[in-house]
């Protein structure tokens, strides 16, 4: 922890000739930093050509690449990582670049001609001037302290060091359902539900269990009855519970436990896993299922299965108290 401090404090922080807004938190796991980004973008973008730059967790490749621009998508999802591909994917022209250096992913954002870079995950990025967002998680960890007595990244007396934290009342959202289809067909103004930051190995889901393969309906009785009916019944979302498969490669996967109802079983693997096309069948093969519901990080891995595909997304609405904290910066760093 001391090492972090000394970084933070002693750190001489790069200015960019464009405004750079970052979105991060101090926690591990997820706390929707996914589907914030997403909603800068698609608020900003038509005004400020826009790019999004991240380190492109899990991908093959390595150094700086573009991903997508103009909405064109220029790799495939094991160069991308799942992230980086999830918004090349979802967002109508969307411009990605993936980069372990953010600012040489920034100067080329510049060279490009962006004027303006949403940085996700970027908060420990000292070296950087920059607007920071910090999320917190919906519930506060028990213990305040970091890795690895507890699960703060960095110390909880640097949510002062923020120049915004959103209150519940700033992110207005809404839970939906849509077709892989409808997402294929450019839907805009969808955001998926969760997206943690942390990364597990692969080898805990090498071979399929039934440890890793859970019959839903064990679930259901631990469940309030109306949790499911709030979000969307599987009829209304176009598909039947008795040939549908919930499968997830996400961060603390219980946090989908509320759409355990709409499937007669779910798969669980470790973060950022790389699906195996012959385990996901398999798995179908065994259910006797034909469909999957997942989240929109998991779909960009699933999409060329062949396989009939749901998507769990989630809408943001901006309060106009956080669009103008973000636009009074742009304003002020566009002067200098």
């Amino acid at each position: 922890m001391l090492i972090v401090c000394l970084k933070r404090l002693f750190a001489k922080p790069q200015k960019f000739k464009i405004p750079i807004i970052s979105v991060g938190n101090l926690t591990l796991g997820g706390s929707g930093k996914t589907p914030l980004v997403r909603a800068l973008f698609k608020e900003f973008n038509p005004r400020l050509k826009t790019c999004i730059i991240l380190r492109g967790y899990g991908r093959k490749s390595r150094g700086l690449l573009e991903v997508a621009l103009g909405g064109r998508i220029l790799c495939d999802v094991r160069q991308s990582g799942d992230e980086a591909m999830e918004y090349a994917l979802s967002l109508r022209g969307a411009n990605v670049i993936v980069s372990e250096d953010r600012a040489a992913g920034i100067l080329r954002a510049q060279t490009l001609g962006f004027e303006l870079v949403i940085l996700d995950d970027g908060f420990s990025k000292f070296n950087i001037s920059k607007f920071d967002i910090l999320l917190r998680p919906q519930s506060a960890p028990k213990l305040p302290f970091c890795l690895p007595f507890a699960v703060y990244r960095y110390p909880p007396f640097f949510y002062k060091f923020a120049d915004f934290i959103p209150s519940p009342s700033d992110i207005l959202q809404e839970l939906k359902i849509i077709s892989a289809a409808d997402l294929q067909e450019g839907l805009n103004g969808a955001d998926e539900i969760l997206n943690p930051a942390d990364e597990i190995s692969n080898s805990a889901a090498d071979e399929i269990s039934d440890l890793n393969l859970n019959r839903a309906a064990d679930e259901i009785s631990n469940l309030n009855p109306a949790t499911a009916d709030k979000i969307l019944n599987s009829k209304e979302a176009g598909f039947e519970r008795s040939r549908t498969i919930l499968i997830s490669a996400i961060a603390k996967p219980w946090r989908l436990q509320e759409f355990l109802p709409l499937a007669k079983a779910h798969a669980f693997f470790p973060d950022h896993y790389d699906f195996k096309k012959e385990q996901i069948l398999e798995l179908l093969r065994r259910e006797d299922a034909e469909h999957i519901l997942c989240t929109a990080k998991d779909y960009v891995k699933l999409r060329d299965l062949g396989a009939e595909i749901s998507v769990i997304l989630l809408n943001l609405k901006l309060s106009e108290n956080f669009i103008r904290k973000i636009q009074n910066y742009i304003n002020q760093a566009m002067i200098k």
